[in-house]
């Protein structure tokens, strides 16, 4: 099980640590024009909730493949397609609520909006994923180094 999962803490600090990149995926697609606030945030709340959790899926590549052993051609392509088709649930979701709203009633003309953005949108899903990547990465080198640091003191404890 990925270590965010373990506790309801540390799901809701990883939550909310996607509360600025929300912000940031809402900024950019407003200041790229034909967007307003309100049409991003509809978008992309809910496939932002959903995509936090897809690009949780790094964790299980990367404890398979870890740096020291990979080729870095099959790392790369591994990874970047792992990050597009992730990013397809990014464009997925979002497409999907603006036609919800649409349907609804709620913000007519969204999808026609919201067309523009999806490459904009499949790039920075695929740049976020790959950004998700190397944390993990880090995390588990953490984790290593913690776990070598706990040998050197047993092995210290056994040797007096």
């Amino acid at each position: 099980m990925h270590p965010l999962l373990e506790s309801p803490r540390r799901i809701l600090i990883y939550v909310t640590a996607w509360l600025p990149i929300l912000a940031l995926l809402t900024y950019v697609m407003w200041a790229s024009g034909k967007m307003t606030w309100t049409d991003g945030a509809a978008v992309l709340t809910p496939a932002c909730a959903v995509y936090a959790f897809a690009c949780l899926s790094p964790w299980y590549l990367c404890g398979a493949v870890p740096l020291r052993l990979a080729n870095w051609q099959g790392l790369l392509a591994t990874f970047g397609a792992a990050a597009l088709v992730c990013s397809l649930v990014l464009v997925g979701g979002a497409w999907m609520t603006a036609s919800a709203l649409v349907q609804l009633k709620v913000l007519p003309g969204l999808e026609q909006r919201l067309e523009g953005h999806l490459g904009l949108l499949l790039g920075m899903g695929v740049l976020l994923y790959l950004m998700s990547s190397a944390l993990h990465y880090a995390a588990l080198a953490m984790i290593d180094s913690r776990n070598a640091e706990r040998r050197a003191a047993e092995a210290r404890t056994l040797a007096r």
